[in-house]
This record gives structure tokens, C-alpha cells and sequence, in this order.
């Protein structure tokens, strides 16, 4: 039987995890999230299969309706080194064509060498270079200045709009789960509704977070050095005892400030250190 591509359904659960449990230690996201991951809803999954056996999967996820990232390319031990890579990244991107999406990404780890290898050969262009960063506890100090949140009167989307990072994050919230969203109007305006801005006092300094059950996610913080310092430090002691992740751009004026409140790239003790983070877009 020859192998076929198809689309993912939820009957191919059980060997879309079996696969993942192969790549990066048993801590693959996939298998933290494999039922919501397998939602026809929340993006396109296609498969590499031959004689019932899933040798490769990929999925584009819909970050919005015209926004679209690639992520969980995952192929089969026994089967890497034969293009499947190349196969499902090439079909995917023809499936974002016909809709004529306003972008299509991917992130992944410097590590990920057929990831990258596969994206560049299909034209993917790295756009940033990041390093991501996590906390497993702040100290426990009280903000020296008074935080609140983002005045409801305010406009959440112009508001990032009046600070530079904004510009250089490329227009991205960073740090939700490895996707980086746009940083446009009704996401903004979400978070805001949630009460996930906060700001210090005349607004000069401003923290963009998420979180869930597991962690806390710093998607965007932008101002003067001790503002945002203040910020994180509010922000702990709003959701107490989370890991908290966020993602910095290499010679960030930030990352001193993260070294101190104790961040850390994932096994090292250094925040600078070289990008562990590639950030790829597809020239439509």
C-alpha cells in the first residue's frame, strides 16, 4: 500500500501521542493539550500514513481567521531522513494559499534543525531571533510604586502603539505558548475586558500577561526599566506560587531585570545568552 496524506482526525489520537512522546524529553506540548490541539475548529491537521500506521503530522493552527501558524511537525523515529518533513510543510502551506491568509509563521528551537531546514527550503524567512525565558518564583517583595490596571476609557491597541517596543516586537504579543500572536485591536481589547494590563502610575509603564492553570505568560511589557520591574513584581503577588514564561529579544534593555528577579533560559542560570528562539514568516 502506498502511503497516503490525509487530514488528522481524533481517532488518530493514541499515535499522534505515541510520536510525541519522542521529541524533547516526553515534555512535548502536544501531549498536554492533545484533545483541544486535535479540534477541527482550531486549525488543519495532516498526516503521513501507510498499511493504518501515522509515520508524520503537522498542523496549521488558526491564531486568527486570517492569521495562521504551522507547529507540532513531528515525524516518527523510524522514519526521519525520508522528506516527510518537507512533504507536510509544502502541502500546508498550499492549504494557507487558498485562503489567502494575511500571514503564515512558525516558531521553533534552535535545536529543531529539520524544522528550520524544511521552513527555509519552502521560503520561510527568519524575521526574529528570540530567547525565551521562565521564572519558577519571584521574590516575594512589594512593589515600591502603586499598579493598577489599564483605565477602561483607554484604547488598549493604540495605547501599545505610543511605546517603541512595540515596534520592535514586530507588532507581536510574545509568549503565548510558543505562537505569537498579533498584537491587534480584539485581542487587545480582550485582555483588557480580563484585567491583564496593568500599568503603573500616569501610564508610563505597561505589562501585557495571559495565564492558565499552569503559568503565567508575559506577552508584552514596554516603559522605563524599574516601571516594568515594579510590574512583574505586582503581578506576582496578584497570581502567587505560578511559573511565570515570557519570551526577550537578545540585548534587551529588560534582561537585566529578568536576570535579577531570578529568569532563566530552560536548564542554563544566564537570561543572555545566545537565542534559543527562532521566529520564521512566509512571504505571501
Amino acid at each position: 500500500m502506498e502511503e497516503t496524506l490525509r487530514q488528522g482526525i481524533y481517532e488518530d489520537k493514541e499515535q499522534i501521542l505515541e510520536i510525541s512522546k519522542t521529541v524533547w524529553e516526553r515534555n512535548d506540548f502536544i501531549l498536554r493539550t492533545v484533545d483541544s490541539w486535535l479540534d477541527p475548529e482550531s486549525g488543519k491537521i495532516l498526516v503521513v500514513e501507510k498499511d493504518g500506521e501515522i509515520r508524520a503530522f503537522a498542523k496549521m493552527s488558526y491564531l486568527t481567521k486570517i492569521d495562521y501558524w504551522l507547529e507540532g511537525l513531528r515525524v516518527k523515529e523510524a522514519y526521519r531522513g525520508r522528506g516527510y518533513a518537507n512533504l507536510l510543510t509544502g502541502e500546508l502551506i498550499q492549504e494557507a494559499k487558498k485562503t489567502n491568509p494575511r500571514s503564515l509563521r512558525f516558531a521553533c528551537h534552535r535545536k529543531a534543525v529539520g524544522s528550520i531546514r524544511s521552513g527555509e527550503k519552502h521560503g520561510f524567512l527568519r524575521k526574529a531571533e528570540l530567547n525565551f525565558i521562565l521564572c519558577e518564583k519571584l521574590p516575594r517583595v512589594k512593589p515600591e510604586i502603586r499598579i493598577s490596571l489599564l483605565s477602561k476609557d483607554q484604547n488598549p491597541y493604540e495605547k501599545l502603539r505610543e511605546f517603541p517596543q512595540f515596534y520592535r516586537h514586530h507588532g507581536f504579543l510574545f509568549g503565548s505558548k510558543w505562537k505569537f500572536l498579533p498584537a491587534e485591536e480584539r485581542i487587545l481589547k480582550k485582555l483588557h475586558r480580563e484585567g491583564k494590563i496593568l500599568v503603573t502610575e500616569e501610564e508610563k509603564d505597561l505589562l501585557v500577561y495571559d495565564h492558565d492553570s499552569d503559568d503565567l505568560r508575559l506577552l508584552f511589557y514596554a516603559g522605563g526599566r524599574e516601571g516594568v520591574k515594579q510590574l512583574i513584581l505586582a503581578l506576582g503577588e496578584k497570581e502567587p506560587g505560578k511559573l511565570i514564561k515570557t519570551m526577550t529579544l537578545p540585548k534587551s534593555e529588560y534582561n537585566p531585570i529578568f536576570q535579577e528577579l531570578g529568569f532563566h533560559m530552560k536548564g542554563e542560570r544566564e537570561v543572555e545568552l545566545p537565542p534559543n528562539v527562532y521566529l520564521y514568516e512566509y512571504p505571501l
